[in-house]
């Protein structure tokens, strides 16, 4: 059974994983991207880089033009008699789902990627309103599923629920050229015999990227000889704020790297050169850095939050830190830079995270979701 799926974004960004995931789905059905907030010139010109397997691009610059980006939204879905709606974001999920509640066969699917005890009120109002207009639910976890607020719940008891974790692209990671990572690490002075830290994701408070920058200053001041940076690959808010607290301690200024955004497969190299991955969360749905970084040996260090005693196995190289208490953080840094690494149960996360999460397994799943639902009365 093929089905014809209209994937719903905020905007496209060339790490997203929704928009991965739908060109994955495109090698085998129709697939379709709308993209609310990008203009149909600037949509178009990142998707030819990132989703060449989609048959149809559409930006609608709804900031600038909402009237008319909403006409246009209502006509292009109802044109494109798709099976499936397959929606992401909160804004973009319940502009279209309301659009087309009721009014055609096409089925409407939201997928939950976060914790929503890291949502703002607003955030859980829209989502709940989205909640009333859907026929099925795709969370990336358990932990997420189970966190959707009570009365959010009442609104889905009797819709179809699944929990489908996310993919790492294999196939992808180990294909990463090695050109990418020298030219930064020549970029920013990453010598070869300096030990590693990174933190690989957005810089939101939910993140936690301040607690990792105190930690690693506590780390650096108790072991001031030894050759280290920690290097943060992303960007977002709290990029002024770790900005400012490197020029506040001075220590730090030629210790600490943060490069940006990059290419999915610039930071598929880079993360050949990091030694440990810091992943000091508050709230997760699920991670994808942190597997991409298992599946190529990298070490870890991550927070004991719910959704990581889901997704991951007990393992020594892998420590678990309080992420609200820098100190932990510290500490484990320093036993990360002490301790010699197992071989054996480095190669078994490997083959863990590649066996269990690859990106084949996680699209298999999500097109006979579609399909079940399709098929629902």
């Amino acid at each position: 059974m093929n089905v014809k799926i209209l994937h719903v974004i905020n905007n496209f960004s060339l790490t997203s994983i929704p928009v991965e995931m739908a060109n994955l789905m495109g090698k085998t059905e129709h697939v379709d991207i709308m993209s609310l907030y990008d203009s149909n010139v600037s949509a178009n010109k990142i998707a030819h880089q990132i989703a060449p397997n989609c048959k149809k691009i559409i930006g609608y610059d709804f900031r600038n033009h909402p009237i008319k980006a909403r006409n246009k939204i209502k006509n292009d879905i109802s044109v494109g008699e798709y099976d499936i709606i397959q929606v992401h974001h909160t804004i973009s999920g319940a502009i279209a789902s309301s659009l087309m509640y009721k009014k055609s066969n096409t089925k409407i699917v939201i997928t939950v990627h976060g914790n929503y005890d890291s949502y703002t009120i607003k955030q859980n109002l829209i989502t709940g309103y989205t909640f009333l207009h859907c026929d099925g639910i795709i969370a990336n976890s358990k932990t997420t599923l189970d966190s959707i607020w009570n009365w959010q719940k009442r609104f889905i008891n009797r819709k179809y629920k699944k929990t489908i974790y996310n993919g790492i692209n294999v196939n992808r990671i180990q294909a990463a050229p090695s050109e990418p990572c020298d030219l930064l690490c020549n970029q920013y002075n990453i010598k070869d015999d300096e030990y590693i830290f990174a933190q690989v994701g957005r810089l939101e408070t939910v993140k936690n990227p301040l607690g990792t920058l105190r930690a690693f200053g506590l780390f650096v001041k108790k072991n001031s000889g030894l050759n280290t940076k920690l290097v943060f690959v992303g960007d977002g808010s709290q990029r002024r704020n770790i900005e400012e607290y490197i020029h506040e301690n001075e220590f730090l200024t030629n210790r600490v790297v943060l490069t940006g955004m990059l290419k999915r497969d610039d930071v598929y190299s880079f993360m050949r050169r990091i030694n440990t991955l810091v992943v000091p969360s508050m709230y997760e749905g699920f991670c994808n850095a942190l597997f991409e970084a298992m599946a190529m040996g990298v070490g870890l260090i991550v927070s004991d939050i719910p959704v990581f005693l889901e997704l991951i196995p007990e393992s020594d190289e892998i420590k678990r830190i309080i992420p609200s208490d820098p100190k932990t953080i510290a500490n484990a840094m320093q036993q990360v830079t002490k301790e010699n690494r197992n071989s054996d149960s480095r190669t078994k996360l490997m083959k863990f995270a590649r066996d269990k999460y690859d990106t084949s397994i996680c699209v298999q799943n999500y097109l006979n979701t579609d399909r079940h639902i399709c098929s629902m009365v």
